[in-house]
């Protein structure tokens, strides 16, 4: 029977079943699924190096777990940030020769794809009557020219590509 819908990347083995086959579950290695390696060019790397690995030892077969790592997407990633890897049921999981990681790894980014997010907006109008008007109440002098702001933190994830300067007050539009 021919199976339906299958693509030509999953022709390797499982995360869990890359990982139990390398000394120490393979803490500090770099692993790639192969669909990156095809969907994304060279010059943009994918892979996950794996921090923190927890098989299912009840399974004789030792093939489900959880693995947490830092991912890099197409060549950006998050110092210290470590997520828990998705898919790795999949069996399109290849391990990177140590001799190939630092070849693998090179990556430089273009300064276009990253951009200076605001650290901090205006207040909506009705929000910034309330706050005007209970730090009147308060007795706290208020300037006309300087208006209360509303602080903007990003939430540091590996999907975006934006900073913040905290040298800086830049003002973003609401």
């Amino acid at each position: 029977m021919e199976r339906l819908h299958t693509h030509v990347w999953f022709t390797g083995k499982s995360l869990i079943n890359v990982l139990t086959e390398l000394p120490n579950y393979g803490i500090g290695r770099l692993v790639t699924r192969r669909r990156w390696t095809m969907m994304y060019p060279e010059s943009e790397p994918c892979y996950v190096k794996i921090t923190r690995v927890k098989v299912d030892c009840t399974r004789p077969e030792l093939d489900r777990g959880q693995v947490w790592g830092e991912l890099t997407f197409r060549g950006y990633k998050r110092e210290g940030l470590v997520v828990e890897v998705g898919a790795w049921w999949k069996r399109e999981w290849e391990l990177i020769r140590k001799a190939d990681e630092e070849d693998f790894c090179k990556f430089t980014p273009k300064p276009e794809d990253f951009h200076v997010a605001p650290s901090h907006a205006r207040m909506p109008p009705l929000l910034e009557a309330m706050v005007l008007k209970q730090q009147a109440d308060k007795g706290i002098k208020v300037d006309a020219d300087d208006p209360p702001l509303l602080e903007l933190e990003i939430r540091r994830t590996y999907r975006h590509k934006a900073y913040q300067l905290a040298s800086q007050k830049i003002i973003g539009e609401y």
